[in-house]
């Protein structure tokens, strides 16, 4: 992150190593509906995702049909790159924390969403604001209820961002999963 911005402005550390540079300021997104293009894009290695918003859709994280493998670019300066198309499909619905922005938790979090009727299991990860997995927790299928699992990882650091991200999973193959911007939370630091 550029000095200023992410860790620092919220009062987090840097880490050497781990800056990734800036995204486009908002409202330059292009419309992708039909062939775009993007002016001015540093040369590189990317990755291209799905959009980044609560649309209740997400890239489709089954990796054994076509169209769903994580598509990377290598952009070369004044060429032009072409890019694949890719599979999304209906995301899972985020109940808390963390639905509609990101939630200040007290105490002992609890993740809840909704279930996904077609699953064996689920797999719940929770990540820090640096993108490091800091818990990980296996849900047995659910019949008729919503999933809620209450963390189980290591203290929560106040002042620090995380993101509970799900995704169900059938006979080992991944169904859908939570939203990218959902299921943010913090835990509050000292005044």
């Amino acid at each position: 992150m550029p000095p200023g911005r992410g860790a620092e402005r919220q009062g987090l550390p840097r880490r050497p190593g781990r800056d990734r540079g800036r995204a486009p300021a908002p409202g330059t997104a292009p419309d992708v509906s039909n062939a775009y293009a993007i002016d001015g894009v540093p040369e590189g290695r990317y990755v291209v995702l799905a959009a980044f918003e609560n649309d209740n859709l997400v890239r489709d994280p089954d990796l054994s049909i076509g169209g769903t493998s994580v598509l990377h670019i290598d952009v070369v300066a004044g060429g032009t790159t072409a890019v694949e198309s890719f599979k999304v499909t209906g995301a899972l619905d985020v109940y808390g924390p963390g639905v509609d922005g990101p939630e200040a938790v007290t105490g002992t979090p609890t993740f809840s969403w909704k279930d996904d009727s077609s699953e064996d299991r689920y797999d719940l990860e929770v990540i820090d604001a640096y993108g490091d997995v800091i818990w990980t927790h296996e849900e047995p299928k659910h019949s008729g209820s919503d999933p809620a699992v209450a963390y189980g990882g290591p203290a929560l650091e106040p002042g620090m961002y995380y993101q509970f991200r799900v995704t169900s999973r059938k006979d080992d193959t991944s169904l859908s999963r939570t939203e990218d911007l959902r299921g943010v939370f913090y835990l509050p630091g000292p005044d």
